[in-house]
This record gives structure tokens, sequence and C-alpha cells, in this order.
């Protein structure tokens, strides 16, 4: 599953993120076209407002608490670093293939069969905890 590039856009009363494929031609040129730093607040939105345009409720909030999870045990920047990339593969929902998008199981090294899969221990690890 190819991941989505996630941009900042501003106008004259707000910014806000969103998915730089899904953008209106209206809203082209509000992009701003810089290497933005997105919040971790900013991130789980983004990921439960997708959720909710797809109609799965189930998963509006869950990005949020998510968020929260991580922050608590790990800290803000690691956390963040987790939900953009959860955010960029359209959230927890679009990670599993919600709404007939692809699923991201290959790309993170889950192969079938589901009931017995394994994660390798040897990955290189992005931070020392």
């Amino acid at each position: 599953m190819p991941k989505r590039d996630i941009v900042k856009f501003e106008d004259e009363r707000s910014q806000w993120i969103g998915y730089r494929d899904t953008v209106f031609e209206c809203d082209k040129d509000k992009i701003i076209e810089d290497d933005s730093v997105f919040s971790l607040e900013e991130l789980a939105d983004l990921c439960d407002m997708k959720a909710e345009s797809r109609n799965n409720h189930s998963h509006v909030g869950t990005h949020r608490l998510l968020a929260a999870l991580l922050r608590s045990v790990l800290c803000r920047e690691i956390a963040t670093d987790i939900m953009l990339e959860i955010a960029e593969y359209g959230g927890l929902d679009g990670m599993v293939g919600w709404g007939g998008e692809p699923d991201a199981y290959a790309d993170l090294g889950i192969k079938p069969p589901w009931n017995d899969w394994k994660l390798a221990d040897k990955q290189q690890l992005r931070y020392d905890l």
C-alpha cells in the first residue's frame, strides 16, 4: 500500500492538514509548500476524520486514544512519528483496507496465513529506548 503525502493548508482564517491526493482544485493554492511539522493532535484528528469520511464510525476516536496512550507511554516525539506513519497509511482503518483501499499488511511484514503470524525480531529499530 503506498503511503499518502500529508500537507498543511492555510487560508485567511485557519490552518489544517489533509492528503495531497484528495485536494479540491480550488484549495490547491492553499497548500503550504514547506517541510511542515504536524502535531500529534493534528495527525490523530486527521485519521479520525478519515475514518468518519469512510463511515467507519467504530474507528472515530480510536486515533485520539492511541495518540494519548503513545504519548503517555513513550514521549511526544516518538508518538508523533508513529501517528504520522499511521496517518500516511490513511489511519488504522485504512491500514486494514477498510473502504476498498489497499491494506498495509505486506508493508509491515505480515504475511498469510493470519492465524500463525510472527514479526521478525531482527528489524532495525528507529529509536534507542
